[in-house]
């Protein structure tokens, strides 16, 4: 069972949304687009890959108040409300469908192949957004919109999803490898027909002196703020009997809420 460890999950999120503002103002203007060749879609895919959609989303709506309230995050050094709102702006908004599109399909992945099109389609969201913005806001049609804020980036945008494609993986796998905490849980089991919830302690655990029934499982919480419980294994005893549970750090043998 996985679920989510509070400061671990603000952290992650802290620090990617910073990279994110790191990233923003690294920006390549060229003469035949109004729009700059960002980094910032590169490092969202993979911080929706590390945190998923939830927490890399918020990580980009960060970025893009950190921009707003007039911090220099974006292409640039630029910042402010003119540039949000201003005829690129629906780009950069546009960053949230890429987030809540690539984090949805990560989120249930399968594999590479749904990876792959979970990029090529919040890019593409994110793509429609900023050209009907930019059309709106500079007078252009759709075409001229098309030609000047999307066709000049494609192949860049394929080699950054390539690069994702290939690296992110690799660095989810090396954070879930490093583990920061790894916590026994034992489970005292007896004839009682109340149990208590994980985590807590009765002096009244029936049979935890003698050691007649114990059950065990683990508890890790990765880098990434993931924790994840690996389902109770007996120890001695009888299995089926209801449970008090109690919680023990393993490296000094004692009992603790």
């Amino acid at each position: 069972m996985k679920t989510e460890s509070k400061t671990g999950s603000m952290v992650l999120t802290a620090l990617m949304a910073a990279i994110i503002c790191v990233a923003g103002p690294v920006a390549i203007p060229i003469p035949v687009s109004p729009v700059p060749i960002s980094l910032v879609n590169l490092v969202i895919y993979f911080s929706c890959y590390l945190l998923g959609m939830k927490r890399g989303m918020i990580s980009v709506i960060l970025y893009l108040l950190i921009g707003f309230i007039g911090v220099p995050v974006f292409a640039g050094f630029t910042a402010g409300p003119g540039k949000l709102l201003g005829p690129t702006g629906g780009y950069l908004i546009g960053f949230i469908f890429i987030a809540l599109i690539c984090g949805f399909v990560f989120d249930r992945s399968k594999g590479r192949w749904m990876d792959l099109a979970g990029m090529f389609l919040g890019t593409a969201v994110c793509y429609l957004f900023g050209t009907a913005w930019l059309a709106y806001q500079g007078g252009l049609g759709f075409s001229a919109a098309l030609a000047a804020g999307v066709i000049p980036f494609i192949p860049g945008d394929l080699a950054k999803i390539a690069i994702a494609l290939v690296l992110a993986p690799e660095i989810a796998r090396r954070l879930r490898a490093a583990a920061v905490s790894n916590v026994q849980v034992l489970y005292a089991l007896g004839s009682s027909s109340r149990t208590a919830p994980i985590g807590s302690w009765s002096a009244e655990a029936p049979n935890w002196e003698d050691g007649k029934f114990m059950w065990q499982k683990t508890v890790t919480t990765y880098a990434t703020g993931t924790v994840e419980e690996s389902e109770p294994t007996c120890l001695t005893g009888a299995a089926g009997e209801a449970a008090t549970t109690l919680r023990i750090d393993s490296s000094r043998g004692t009992v603790f809420k």
